[in-house]
């Protein structure tokens, strides 16, 4: 089932429900990496790993699965950093459709560092908001705080008291 040449030696799952959606991710995780021969490429290369993702959303179900070369011991350790991995891509995806990241051409100097740390702390400051616009979209909540001096005010309140 993982991977012919290789046995698992450990394994891992969780199963969530919520947002209408019931998602069982399977993790198999394999030490055992003695037949690769770029091993000596890689010196912190531990292991291989594989996740197993069904989704079930209205009754239609989905399955994907994912390989990874990893530097950890378990399939525990191994879902824990493919999950951070995707928290990583979600902030990712965020900045880009509340501040069209990927359309940022600013180049010369510290600035793309600078703005990039300014935009994640916007974002951080705006997904604190879970009283006054909580429904509303991000990019929304950015503009709606560009508009309006009172509601601007509030988002830094919330932030800093």
């Amino acid at each position: 089932m993982f991977l012919t040449f290789s046995k698992v030696t450990s394994s891992y799952s969780t199963k969530e429900k919520g947002h209408g959606r019931i998602e069982e991710r399977l993790y198999y995780y394999s030490t055992d990496i003695n037949w690769m021969d770029a091993k000596k490429d890689w010196t912190k290369l531990t292991g291989i790993g594989m996740v197993i993702r069904k989704v079930e959303i209205n009754g239609q179900k989905t399955e994907e699965r994912a390989y990874h070369l990893g530097s950890v011991k378990t399939a525990e350790d191994y879902a824990r950093g493919v999950r951070m991995h995707w928290g990583i891509e979600s902030t990712h995806w965020s900045l880009d459709v509340t501040f069209r990241e990927d359309a940022n051409r600013t180049r010369k100097g510290c600035a793309p560092q600078n703005l990039a740390l300014l935009k994640r702390m916007a974002l951080n400051m705006v997904k604190k908001d879970q009283e006054r616009k909580p429904k509303k979209s991000l990019k929304m909540r950015r503009f709606m705080a560009c508009l309006d001096d009172e509601y601007l005010e509030y988002i830094f309140s919330i932030n800093f008291r």
